[in-house]
């Protein structure tokens, strides 16, 4: 259930996009020692911790620490192991200040698998969903890869500035059928045409911009 999590279990997938192991030790403990729904909310609590780990960009040997202690807390006679993990999940420092991860979250490029199951998380948080396993779901870069016609002069502008842009999560949505490869590295009023006809919100919400640069993004 860890390694093949079924697609209903949002936040066991979570880990496998985010390439994270270390966090499983906790979990098979967690499953061995509670029950159910208390073992689901441990999940939750450990994805977000996790993830919010990684945009912070801390050392992943802390967090390990952090969860063999868990791990001790579990396996005691403690009454109340379970409340005692959730609040020390819930005190971590990660948690504690919302500006830097804010902050770190706008400017963060993350593998292409983190993206995608953020992107995936802020369809479903608008109520609608896409199947990621169909070849005609792509995500797309508004401003493109290949920088050509009015991006070619970004680019030209300042190399550096450009790619440092391009995989950012604002400059990211995502396209179903043909549209990513018609769309591709045309201007962005061209790019509006195709946006406009996506029934995903994230995509066709972009006609709203008159243009796109750093500032959008």
């Amino acid at each position: 259930s860890l390694i093949s999590p079924s697609n209903d279990k949002i936040y066991l997938k979570s880990f496998k996009d985010m390439s994270v192991t270390k966090c499983y030790p906790l979990l098979l403990t967690a499953k061995k020692q509670l029950d159910f729904k208390n073992y689901e909310k441990i999940c939750q609590a450990i994805e977000a911790l996790t993830f919010r780990h990684s945009i912070l960009r801390k050392d992943p040997k802390e967090l390990e620490a952090f969860y063999y202690k868990q791990i001790e807390v579990l396996n005691s006679d403690l009454p109340e192991k379970f409340d005692s993990v959730l609040k020390d999940i819930k005190d971590h420092n990660n948690f504690k200040d919302e500006n830097k991860f804010k902050s770190e979250f706008i400017y963060a490029s993350p593998k292409l698998p983190v993206s995608r199951m953020i992107l995936d998380r802020i369809i479903k948080s608008q109520s609608e969903s896409v199947d990621w396993t169909s070849k005609d779901v792509h995500i797309e870069h508004i401003m493109p890869q290949t920088p050509a016609n009015e991006w070619k002069l970004m680019f030209d502008s300042d190399e550096n500035e450009y790619k440092d842009y391009l995989n950012r999560l604002g400059n990211l949505t995502v396209l179903l059928d043909k549209a990513n490869i018609k769309a591709r590295n045309k201007n962005f009023s061209d790019k509006k045409e195709y946006y406009k006809e996506s029934r995903l919100n994230i995509t066709n919400s972009l006609v709203d911009y008159s243009s796109w640069d750093y500032d959008q993004i």
